[in-house]
């Protein structure tokens, strides 16, 4: 009975330990599986974070780009806006010198004209000599500011010819003088041109005979009366600079920038009471840069002005 007993305590002993096991097993597998649930889940959750992260960093740039492209977008408004202002000062000042400026020589060579025509029997020779004279000069003058308004409007649209080649520039020089001979005997100025038989220029004829003809006349415009022009021209590292120089009304320094702008040109009267639009000079400006050259004044107000213009000694690839 003793054994019998002692037997059924170890079966009883052995069966709880193997029930023990059993459990402790079914404890680990639980916890093996929660391990696998706490890594999918922790896997599952760094998926997702990564994701929105990325989502997140899509949409950042995202909305960069935008901010970049409503700022160019900006820009470009902004530089349409100073553009279109720019163009409807321009039309403005456009239509003030053909409202103004070519109205005015046109009722001078018509009441000149309509003199003479109705009083040609009672004017003396000379009386119908000067007022040939003035609608002449008139004349001129207007042909002078519709070249440059239609030189000025090719230039806008890129339609005027430009046919650049080796030129002697005295040569040039010489033929604008002889145009401009009538307001320098009238004004009784000396124009002195100081430059070598030798000196050549790359450039378009006819362009550089406007530049010429608008910066001596203007020279001519603000000079006393036997008064003195000098053009002088000297070799730089990549062409020729010419320098035209007066000793006439001079400027103030603030008016020397608003020279070459359109919209803010400074317009004042000669010394003798000549008209101008202001035309020439930003025609000039826009030729000179169409040369690659560059185009600068100084000044001294009641002592003179010197235009200062550069322009290629050889043909350059830079030519439009």
């Amino acid at each position: 009975n003793r054994i019998r007993s002692e037997d059924l305590n170890i079966k009883l002993q052995s069966s709880n330990i193997q029930k023990k096991i059993v459990e402790r097993e079914k404890e680990i597998v639980r916890k093996k599986n929660q391990e696998k649930i706490l890594l999918i889940s922790i896997f599952t959750l760094t998926i997702l974070f990564s994701i929105f992260i990325l989502i997140l960093m899509f949409k950042n740039q995202k909305q960069k780009k935008l901010l970049s492209d409503l700022n160019e977008k900006s820009m470009i408004i902004s530089t349409q806006n100073k553009e279109l202002h720019s163009l409807i000062s321009e039309k403005d000042r456009l239509f003030s010198i053909i409202g103004h400026d070519l109205r005015t020589p046109f009722n001078s060579i018509l009441g000149f004209g309509e003199l003479i025509n109705e009083d040609a029997l009672k004017l003396t020779r000379e009386e119908i000599q000067t007022y040939s004279g003035y609608i002449v000069q008139s004349s001129k003058n207007t042909l002078y500011l519709l070249e440059n308004l239609l030189i000025w409007a090719k230039l806008q649209q890129n339609r005027i010819v430009f046919d650049p080649k080796e030129l002697n520039l005295q040569k040039v020089i010489n033929e604008v003088a002889l145009l401009l001979r009538e307001p320098l005997k009238n004004k009784s100025i000396h124009l002195n041109i100081d430059v070598s038989d030798f000196t050549f220029v790359f450039a378009d004829e006819e362009m550089l005979k406007t530049i010429f003809r608008n910066i001596i006349g203007n020279a001519i415009k603000f000079s006393y009366e036997k008064g003195f022009i000098e053009v002088s021209c000297s070799e730089i590292s990549n062409g020729t600079k010419i320098a035209i120089h007066d000793h006439g009304t001079g400027m103030k320094q603030e008016d020397l920038e608003k020279l070459f702008q359109f919209d803010s040109t400074i317009i004042k009267t000669g010394t003798q009471n000549e008209k101008g639009s202001g035309m020439g000079l930003i025609i000039s400006k826009e030729i000179v840069e169409k040369h690659g050259g560059t185009i600068w004044v100084e000044s001294t107000e009641g002592v003179g002005t010197t235009f200062f213009f550069t322009l290629p000694k050889f043909k350059s690839t830079n030519n439009n």
